[in-house]
């Protein structure tokens, strides 16, 4: 082989490892991103929970009023199920730690959001004086460790190596 087609099979060669390179740079970006939003909506949904006791406190009594604060609960519910799975899809590890914390929201405010609903409405700019606020930093320090270490990209091809090597073993 002359030193002119060594050179074009170099240059193709590599044009075509960028390429592919190039490819799988992007592909894992793309979900990363996907991941990320992911994860930051559950998060989002478990804050809402917190923030729906907030709204039932600071009520003005109105009918449609509760209503609708009782409807948004019902939505709130509804996606925390949704993402419990989905993130439970994503990884064991991860749907775990969200259940954690979903479950120590729900632990610090079944109390409060009972007592919410039964007593006197306030006024929407009431201070909430004598409120135990919820206490879950410890589970939410969880979460976000384990969401961040489902975005990481050593941790994603471990996984994904590790995922199909069980699948083809019938592990799972």
């Amino acid at each position: 082989m002359s030193w002119a087609w060594t050179i074009f099979l170099s240059i193709v060669g590599s044009i075509l490892g960028s390429a592919v390179l190039s490819t799988l740079i992007s592909g894992w970006q793309a979900t990363r991103l996907r991941k990320q939003e992911l994860f930051a909506k559950a998060y989002q949904v478990a804050l809402r929970r917190v923030e729906m006791l907030y709204r039932i406190l600071r009520r003005t009594g109105d009918l449609d009023e509760d209503v609708r604060l009782r409807d948004a609960m019902h939505e709130v519910q509804e996606d925390t199920s949704y993402y419990a799975g989905l993130l439970t899809i994503e990884s064991k590890k991860l749907g775990d730690s969200y259940a954690a914390l979903i479950n120590k929201i729900r632990l610090e405010t079944a109390d409060s959001f009972r007592d919410a609903w039964k007593n006197n409405p306030k006024k929407p700019s009431a201070e909430l004086k004598n409120f135990k606020h919820p206490k879950y930093a410890d589970e939410e320090k969880a979460y976000l460790a384990e969401a961040r270490n489902n975005t990481h990209l050593i941790r994603m091809l471990r996984n994904g190596l590790r995922s199909s090597s069980s699948e083809e073993s019938g592990d799972e």
